[in-house]
C-alpha cells in the first residue's frame, strides 16, 4: 500500500533532486579542510573567523545530513540513498558525535609563540 503524501516528509523543501544534493555534496567536500587554521588560533580575529567557517560548514552538513538521512528512512531496502548516507558519515566526524573540527582544536595543532 502507498502512503498518503500527507505522510511524508517533504524531502523537496530540503532539495528539490537528487541532483542538487549531489551539487552540495560535492561543494561540501572542498570546505572540509580546516587545516589552514592549524598554528593560527592565537588571537581572536583569527578565532572568531575559525568559529564562522566551522558554523557555516555544520549548517551546509546538517542540510545534505538531513536530506540523506530522511531519503534513506523512507524505505531502507533503496542502495542508492543508504549510500548517501553513508557518504555524509564518511566526510563528517560530527556523525560521530564530535564537532566537525574538533581535531584542529587541539593544543597539538596550534603553533606555540
Amino acid at each position: 500500500s502507498q502512503v498518503k503524501t500527507d505522510y511524508k516528509w517533504k524531502t523537496e523543501d530540503v532539495f528539490v533532486n537528487d541532483e542538487e544534493w549531489e551539487k552540495a555534496f560535492a561543494a561540501l567536500e572542498g570546505k572540509i579542510e580546516f587545516s589552514k587554521y592549524r598554528g593560527t588560533l592565537n588571537c581572536a580575529e583569527n578565532i572568531l573567523a575559525y568559529y564562522r567557517a566551522e558554523e557555516g560548514l555544520e549548517k551546509e552538513l546538517l542540510r545534505v545530513y538531513l536530506y540523506a538521512f530522511l531519503r534513506h528512512d523512507e524505505d531502507v531496502r533503496v542502495s542508492k540513498y543508504n549510500s548517501y548516507l553513508a557518504r555524509v558519515r564518511v566526510c563528517s566526524p560530527s556523525s560521530a558525535r564530535r564537532p566537525l573540527s574538533q581535531r584542529w582544536r587541539s593544543p597539538r595543532c596550534q603553533k606555540r609563540n
